[in-house]
């Protein structure tokens, strides 16, 4: 097993995202198939969309790998921990060997989130394999963490700010006549919201609440240093999936 660690920072808003993508075999060389495609040496998810088809059409690709070939999910938790994350990926580690990674998992964390030396407690958590430090330029699948810290950072600022980006969606997603939605709900659960990692039993007995699965203490962890405030806008986004059809 291959887990790829990336975070998205929104100061103004007082929180981070940190995601982690969970590949069973290691991507690289699928990644450099489909970067080279395009000519690009590395995609950021920041990078500029709007009238951009070459970017749009490239992070299609990485979102349908990571819904074909990944799982993932977030750690959410308040800004202030930005200097010392060793202690939050711990403890997101210490989650995810529970019921997600029962068997021998590499990491790999986006350089600058923390130092070779904190690595060390990390490597004695129970099913972890190694710790790499390094950049996303380098180790591919830290790219598709960036992509998902990316989605999920702007779909939290939406909820917090209550002010989403509106933007319409026509005939190329399927919609006719056009519709206006919010960008970061509709790019998040119009696309990944199926590889979410997720508890395997739904809620409900009868549909649609059958399609809705839980995803707390798998495809969203909680830092105990958030506030009862972010804790409740985070759970109350991403605490349960949804996997009917949005048509």
């Amino acid at each position: 097993m291959n887990l790829f660690i990336d975070e998205s920072i929104h100061v103004d808003y007082g929180f981070m995202v940190i995601a982690y993508v969970l590949c069973e075999e290691n991507p690289q060389d699928e990644l450099n198939v489909i970067l080279e495609k395009y000519c690009v040496p590395e995609f950021h998810a920041c990078a500029k969309m709007e009238n951009n088809d070459l970017m749009q059409n490239l992070r299609a690709e990485f979102v349908s790998f990571v819904n074909s070939r990944c799982n993932w999910g977030i750690l959410i938790l308040p800004k202030s921990n930005r200097p010392n994350l060793q202690h939050d990926i711990e403890f997101m580690l210490g989650c995810l060997v529970k019921d997600v990674c029962k068997s021998p998992t590499d990491i790999f964390i986006d350089e600058g989130m923390i130092n070779v030396s904190q690595t060390q407690s990390m490597r004695s958590i129970k099913n972890i394999n190694s710790v790499t430090i390094g950049s996303s330029c380098v180790y591919k699948g830290i790219q598709l963490a960036d992509l998902v810290a990316a989605f999920n950072g702007i779909r939290l600022k939406e909820r917090i700010s209550n002010k989403p980006k509106m933007l319409t969606y026509g005939e190329s997603y399927g919609y006719t006549p056009p519709i206006e939605a919010e960008l970061g709900q509709f790019e998040l659960w119009a696309t990944l919201r199926y590889s979410i990692l997720h508890q395997s039993t739904p809620m409900g007995d009868n549909m649609p609440e059958m399609a809705m699965f839980p995803t707390i203490g798998y495809g969203l962890l909680i830092s105990p240093n958030c506030s009862p405030e972010l804790a409740k806008k985070a759970e109350e986004e991403f605490g349960v999936v949804y996997l009917g059809c949005i048509h």
